[in-house]
């Protein structure tokens, strides 16, 4: 398997296994900030959907982050506003917990900022693949070296990097120099027209 393909693989599996992490991560906070709005509000509906948002939005975000990515875009306002759910959302699930301990903290705030690592960087690791395979595609233009022109096509360059006249590189003396490139070297060419050049 060649290492761009096994690259594609390995990114469709993170693509995958995020997707997991989204949904897991998405019920535990669902979980966490139902209880605390539902304390607020008592109502079960508008806890539901609220208690959603902020979670939805983020996924939202992240797609069109990943979108942009495709396109080789920077995707720094998808981004930003991914994070900025994520950390909305972290903040009402360490407010649901209703402790102050550290080991409180962390088990309500690990989620969010898990899913927040890995979308923000699986946007990144697709707009990079996607700039490398443009950049692949621009492949420099070959450029024809001395040995591989034909004796005539070496004979027309000599004269044209000389400055030599018109004539020399009609047909007629084109096939000459083809046919005798022996005794009209490239060398002897350029000596002549150094020549003709002085007079």
């Amino acid at each position: 398997m060649k290492s761009r393909d096994a690259g594609k693989l390995f990114l469709t599996m993170a693509s995958i296994l995020l997707a997991i992490l989204a949904i897991a991560c998405g019920y535990v906070s669902y979980r966490a900030q139902f209880a605390f709005v539902h304390q607020i509000k008592k109502e079960w509906l508008a806890s539901t959907f609220e208690a959603l948002g902020l979670d939805a939005g983020s996924v939202i975000f992240a797609f069109l982050g990943l979108a942009q990515a495709r396109e080789g875009k920077p995707a720094r306002l998808d981004r930003i506003l991914n994070v900025a759910c994520v950390g909305l959302s972290l903040f009402m699930n360490i407010s649901s917990s209703g402790e102050q301990s550290f080991s409180a903290v962390a088990v309500f705030a690990i989620p969010a900022a898990l899913y927040a690592a890995a979308s923000d960087r699986l946007v990144s690791v697709v707009r990079e693949r996607v700039i490398e395979a443009h950049s692949a595609s621009q492949a420099p233009e070959k450029v024809t070296t001395l040995h591989e022109m034909s004796q005539a096509e070496r004979v027309r360059t000599a004269v044209r990097d000389m400055g030599g006249v018109e004539m020399v590189t009609t047909p007629a003396v084109t096939k000459w120099l083809t046919n005798h490139g022996t005794a009209a070297s490239i060398s002897s060419i350029n000596n002549t027209l150094s020549l003709m050049r002085k007079n």
